[in-house]
Order: C-alpha cells, then sequence, then structure tokens
C-alpha cells in the first residue's frame, strides 16, 4: 500500500476486496473460499481504515476481533448487523461492509 497513514488508501483497498468478493460470488460456479478471503480482507482494511483514522497504532495482524476491539478502544464501536442505531462513534459492521454501487 502505497501510504498506510492514509485512511481513503486503506478504503479504496477494502472496496477492491468487496468488488472481488462480489464477484467471485455472481460466478456461475461462485468461488466460496476466494469470495470469503476477499470479504475478510475487506472488513480487515475498513477496521484498520478507522483506526487509522483515530491515530491509534496497530500490530500487522488479520485477526478481525483485536482490530474491532482496537477500534472499540478508540471510542468506534463495530458490531454485528442487527443493531439498528447507528451513530458517528457506532458503526454496524453490515454498514461498513457495502461498498457504494
Amino acid at each position: 500500500m502505497s501510504d498506510i497513514n492514509d485512511p481513503l488508501a486503506w478504503v479504496k483497498r477494502a472496496e477492491e476486496d468487496y468488488l472481488m468478493a462480489r464477484s467471485a460470488l455472481r460466478r456461475k460456479t461462485p468461488l466460496t473460499y476466494s469470495a470469503g478471503f476477499h470479504a475478510q480482507q475487506c472488513a480487515e482494511k475498513y477496521l484498520k481504515a478507522i483506526l487509522v483514522s483515530r491515530g491509534v497504532v496497530f500490530p500487522k495482524t488479520h485477526d478481525l476481533l483485536l482490530l474491532s476491539q482496537q477500534c472499540e478502544q478508540a471510542g468506534v464501536a463495530v458490531t454485528g448487523e442487527d443493531d439498528e442505531d447507528p451513530t458517528p462513534s457506532h458503526v454496524p459492521l453490515s454498514r461498513t461492509l457495502h461498498a457504494p454501487r
């Protein structure tokens, strides 16, 4: 990645992973393993974008639980999609993963 300190660079990469995951699932024979890999990468990069935007230093990791816990410590709660009331400090994971069309 060109600039690991730029949250928008992380978002751009996350969007690419989202498109790859979606494309893998839309095939006549879905590529579920690849879709899962890119979905995980997408979530990871969005979490890192949040952390970078808050000035939080994070370890080199692929652990989504650890990254989401760090987001919560930085004041941004990342939760499941059943949550109904997002506020600026509360980002449902399902909203985070939906890329613009």
